[in-house]
């Protein structure tokens, strides 16, 4: 068999949450979320923000939803001293 294009496992995505309570941008991986899903909220992640480590839940639409200067974000590098807007 070949592997025309090679897709990423799930265990190694990664993914963007943003805390509701303290306002923290973190990266987590898929094995660090407790992943759920459900008729009524869809699917996501239960997660435990780093900082205040309040329960929060990302769901698929918020995963890379955050952004700089109208561009998709991936570590604070990317945007430099530039604020993350949601």
């Amino acid at each position: 068999m070949k592997i025309i294009k090679k897709g990423k496992l799930p265990e190694d995505k990664s993914y963007r949450g943003e805390c509701h309570n303290c306002k923290t941008i973190f990266k987590f991986n898929y094995n660090e979320g407790e992943y759920f899903s459900n008729q009524r909220d869809g699917s996501g992640f239960e997660v435990v923000c780093p900082l205040c480590k309040k329960s929060i839940y990302v769901y698929p639409r918020e995963l890379n939803q955050a952004s700089c200067n109208g561009k998709s974000y991936g570590d604070k590098e990317d945007c430099g001293d530039q604020e993350l807007n949601r």
